[in-house]
């Protein structure tokens, strides 16, 4: 979901951009109102003008160009105890740039189904971007659970309803794109930012399960510090690679990367043509 509607301030001055989402939430509170066209479906940008009254245009101003980030902390999150079973740990490991970190460590190759979760309260109808890192790969079962509680009083009250798990949002980590993807001595290292609005609900469960797949979840920088890395080889360029070049290269590095099969094939291939291709570590898709 983008960030497509212009807001302005009372004097019909841009002051930045918002989720369509969210400036419903500003218009149902008495915080907003529309300017012009207000049909989501129309080729104009919409727009929203903020009430004086209401809306403190310097805050709006702040919050439009740093998001609220919630970063990953291995010592905020727990096993979930209604799991019958689990497999992790947290421990610590190194980071891309050599520095070390505690991870939560989850899952194994078995079927030990795993969740680790962790509740937060937010403010309402506001922009969040949840960000976290995944060390190695990840499998069918390697999933990101976002659940709104909002039949939940406070953060005292564990137990999600069936209501509230039904509305979850599900974040499957093998078939959305990270942010960033780089090669380390350790495997792969992706950084997931997953951007959301809480619109009407304060009480949030942020949730990792995982099935048949070890996952090794850690905090993540800002993204421009990964600049200078090595970016990792994705199964496009592994479709698309000069088999020459790569020879002359040293070869393939795919350790950690979730291939699917006509991937893993032409990998194969390249070795049978004696081109090193590195595949430790790596999931299939199937």
């Amino acid at each position: 979901m983008a960030k497509n509607v212009i807001v302005l301030d009372e004097f019909n001055e841009q002051i930045g951009l918002t989720y369509p989402k969210r400036a419903r939430g500003l218009i149902k509170n008495g915080r907003a109102e529309y300017v012009g066209d207000c049909d989501e479906q129309s080729a104009q940008p919409l727009k929203i003008r903020l009430t004086s009254t209401q809306v403190p245009t310097e805050n709006f101003k702040e919050e439009s160009s740093m998001s609220n980030i919630i970063s990953f902390n291995a010592r905020e999150f727990k096993f979930d105890e209604t799991c019958e079973s689990r497999a992790g740990q947290r421990i610590f490991v190194s980071d891309p740039f050599g520095k070390s970190v505690e991870s939560f460590e989850i899952g194994d190759h078995n079927w030990t189904w795993t969740q680790i979760k962790r509740d937060v309260k937010l403010e309402k109808n506001t922009d969040y971007t949840f960000r976290f890192a995944v060390m190695g790969g990840y499998g069918e079962v390697a999933t990101f659970v976002l659940v709104p509680r909002v039949s939940a009083s406070d953060l005292n009250d564990e137990k999600i309803a069936q209501s509230d798990w039904e509305e979850r949002y599900n974040y499957s980590l093998g078939k959305i794109a990270p942010s960033i993807k780089v090669n380390t001595p350790n495997g792969q290292f992706s950084v997931f930012e997953i951007d959301f609005n809480s619109g009407d609900c304060e009480i949030f469960t942020l949730m990792f399960i995982a099935q048949q797949t070890v996952m090794n979840i850690m905090p993540a920088c800002e993204l421009e510090e990964y600049s200078k890395l090595e970016k990792s080889v994705d199964e496009a360029s592994v479709e698309n690679q000069d088999i020459g070049c790569n020879g002359a290269e040293g070869g393939v590095n795919l350790s950690g990367a979730c291939l699917t099969i006509d991937a893993y094939n032409k990998a194969m291939e390249f070795a049978s043509k004696g081109i090193s291709v590195n595949l430790s570590g790596i999931t299939i898709d199937y």
